[in-house]
């Protein structure tokens, strides 16, 4: 089994100039992959729970169904990576770079006292929490058949109006 970290992915660049690092589906939980250079990089499935990507470039990464749970992206360059599916629960974005993706976390909220996540930007619209996975209007049509007036209900439906709102006054990152 091969031990990824930052210097272990700089040598393998050196070694493989102009190819695409290809992680998909591995096992990187708690990995130090400080600034590590993992731009266009195959994640894809990848196991990354607390993991260390400070500094790290993940821009045009494929982390479709990557689990970043309590990761430290602290720093880190995620434009244009995508995230589609990705668990960011507890994840540590402060000062990520994430080009035109906005993401929210909201909770805990609901029956289940889970936490709601919504990432939207270019080509992703995606709402999550329990085993929801969907678009925010689908999310929203399954929160009125599940709860529909009940505290529940009004208070995804509070945090749906919010998410809009937050979209509608400022769709782009570099306004703020």
């Amino acid at each position: 089994m091969e031990v990824w970290n930052t210097t272990a992915i700089a040598q393998w660049r050196q070694n493989h100039p102009g190819q695409r690092l290809m992680l998909g589906d591995a096992d990187l939980a708690r990995a130090d992959l400080v600034g590590a250079n993992l731009a266009r990089a195959n994640l894809a499935g990848a196991d990354l729970r607390d993991a260390d990507l400070r500094d790290a470039d993940l821009a045009r990464a494929d982390l479709v169904g990557a689990n970043l749970a309590r990761a430290n992206l602290r720093d880190a360059n995620l434009r244009d990576a995508n995230l589609a599916r990705a668990n960011l629960a507890g994840a540590n974005l402060a000062r990520a770079d994430l080009g035109d993706l906005q993401i929210w976390q909201f909770g805990p909220l609901g029956s289940r006292k889970s936490y709601l996540m919504v990432k939207i930007g270019p080509n992703l619209d995606e709402a999550m929490t329990g085993c929801f996975r969907g678009t925010l209007a689908e999310f929203e049509a399954e929160v009125e058949k599940t709860h529909g007036e009940n505290r529940h209900g009004r208070q995804y439906r509070s945090v749906i109006a919010l998410v809009r709102q937050w979209r509608t006054e400022d769709p782009s990152p570099q306004a703020r």
